[in-house]
């Protein structure tokens, strides 16, 4: 969901508000005034819901032990493997 900054026009209070771009801006939490909320330029952010648990590490090990463990099998397939 995307990250909107917005600017109040009334008591200048900065917000930043996550919503669908769809979706109306709603009233300033400072005021409470409606339809005075006006976007401001910003970078663009999505958090996203779907948040990775492993670090990357992890998973880079975890990836690296499953290969070797294949690669052992298949050396013990081969008949002319000589590990000397």
């Amino acid at each position: 969901m995307p990250r909107y900054r917005y600017k109040c026009a009334e008591c200048d209070h900065q917000v930043t508000i996550f919503h669908l771009i769809s979706e109306a801006a709603p009233a300033c939490p400072a005021c409470e005034q409606l339809d005075v909320l006006i976007k401001q330029l910003s970078t663009p952010y999505f958090k996203r819901n779907n948040q990775q648990t492993q670090k990357v590490g992890e998973i880079t090990k975890e990836f690296i032990e499953k290969n070797k463990e294949v690669l052992e099998e298949e050396k013990a397939k081969r008949e002319d493997y000589d590990p000397t």
